[in-house]
């Protein structure tokens, strides 16, 4: 409830830190089960294709428009502007840091709306991010919490890009080729934000 508050004047600094702290806690405590709620590309996109499940990707609005999985519905956890802040918090101050400001960001939106627009009337789902599932892996975790069943993309839209790129064979490694290219400039790019 503090965490729901947290934009609020009657929730204390200490108040909010100390719920963000917990939130963290809990978080890092699921970690494990989260991994179990991890699967490969081929297996993400047969749910999603085959198994008609809705496809979340809650990368910032910037990163969607670069590329996405085909039917993917974008719910950032962070526009384009946050999850810079929270890119160059997690190199100048590290993982816990970065956590606690984007759950500080994410908390000031409303987890129920979050929520809401992740699940869209769905009760199974799957999600994903770039590359590293923090933000997948928390989104996972709020979901989870309210009854909802969440599977993740190990390694992201990278780890897809990737996928998709390797079932190219002969006239098509050149594109293959591109897109491996692509994915380089990607990730110096994401990496400088």
């Amino acid at each position: 409830r503090v965490l729901e508050r947290s934009g609020e004047a009657s929730a204390s600094a200490a108040e909010t830190s100390a719920a963000l702290a917990r939130l963290v806690e809990l978080v890092r405590a699921e970690r494990a089960s989260l991994r179990e709620c991890e699967v490969e590309a081929s297996a993400f996109v047969d749910l999603v294709v085959e198994g008609g499940l809705r496809c979340v990707d809650v990368r910032s609005p910037g990163e969607y428009a670069r590329g996405h999985i085909p039917g993917a519905v974008n719910v950032p956890l962070f526009d384009d502007a946050e999850r810079a802040a929270v890119g160059t918090c997690y190199k100048l101050s590290g993982r816990e840091a970065a956590m606690a400001l984007g759950m500080s960001k994410v908390t000031r939106k409303g987890l129920e709306a979050l929520a809401s627009a992740a699940r869209g009337g769905a009760t199974t789902l799957c999600v994903h991010c770039w590359r590293g599932g923090l933000r997948s892996g928390a989104v996972a975790w709020l979901l989870r919490r309210r009854g909802a069943r969440v599977f993740c993309l190990a390694g992201g839209y990278k780890r897809f890009r990737a996928w998709v790129r390797d079932s190219f064979g002969g006239e098509d490694a050149r594109n293959a080729r591109k897109l491996q290219a692509d994915d380089d400039r990607l990730d110096a790019a994401f990496d400088d934000e």
